[in-house]
């Protein structure tokens, strides 16, 4: 298990990482699709895994690749641990609200991974549905994720004749995610509010910092794993844990 800094440990990263965060383009940040409790188990586990391939990058990165590589690879927990501060700062200072958020963030990303499968099925025979579905799928901007999610669900209430009979979702495998979607607007309206907004840019610059860093990794590790048929498994996206409507 990672050991978690201390509060103060966990400010003085903050600070460090200030400029670093500031030198992101706003255009350019990502909005967290998990809290950092999904974040800390994707990392565990990646840093893990890279030790394992660490022999076999070193053979396939030159001198300065594997700086690049092995540099972001030795601060990952640094950089896990500036999610963590910024995140703790944010949801701090929505004070009662703060664990629902982090609640609903978790379920609305993960109601939306469930329902991709269908999805993805929709898209395969409409490519204005691909379209969307792709969108839907790029790395998530600050866009919101419960607008995101109502995006998701109309698609796929529009779209239901295009599945077959075995595969058409009830109303009520759509209505979680609607509901859940409904309710995490009205907590980020408090987001809204001035007195948090500098507090929730901090929080998705550390998360894009994070993010990509991650996504950085794991894109590697599957590229040196390639041949292995579990290499996806071993270095996996950085996606939220998927809730399933029904039994596919």
């Amino acid at each position: 298990m990672l050991r978690r800094p201390k509060q103060e440990q966990l400010e003085a990263l903050l600070e460090n990482w200030q400029e670093e965060m500031q030198k992101l383009d706003a255009e350019s940040l990502e909005r967290p699709a998990f809290s950092s409790k999904r974040a800390e188990v994707l990392t565990e586990a990646l840093v893990r895994q890279f030790v394992t391939i660490t022999p076999i990058a070193v053979k396939n990165f030159d001198r300065q690749q594997w700086k690049e590589y092995g540099g972001v690879w030795i601060s990952m927990h640094d950089r896990l641990w500036l999610f963590v501060a910024a995140e703790r700062a944010f949801v701090g200072a929505l004070g009662g609200q703060g664990e629902e958020y982090l609640r609903l963030i978790e379920e609305v990303s993960g109601r939306m991974q469930g329902l991709m499968p269908w999805a993805r099925v929709l898209a395969q025979v409409d490519e204005q549905i691909a379209e969307t579905l792709a969108d839907l799928q790029r790395p998530r901007d600050l866009r919101d994720p419960a607008d995101e999610a109502v995006r998701l669900v109309s698609l796929l209430r529009a779209n239901q004749g295009l599945l077959g009979d075995a595969l058409q979702l009830p109303e009520s495998a759509l209505l979680p995610l609607d509901q859940a979607a409904e309710a995490l607007l009205l907590v980020s309206e408090e987001a809204l509010m001035e007195r948090l907004s500098a507090l929730q840019d901090t929080m998705f610059r550390a998360y894009t910092i994070w993010t990509r860093a991650y996504r950085l990794l794991a894109v590697m590790g599957r590229f040196l794993l390639r041949e292995q048929a579990d290499a996806a498994v071993k270095f996996p996206d950085a996606l939220p844990v998927p809730i399933l409507p029904v039994v596919p």
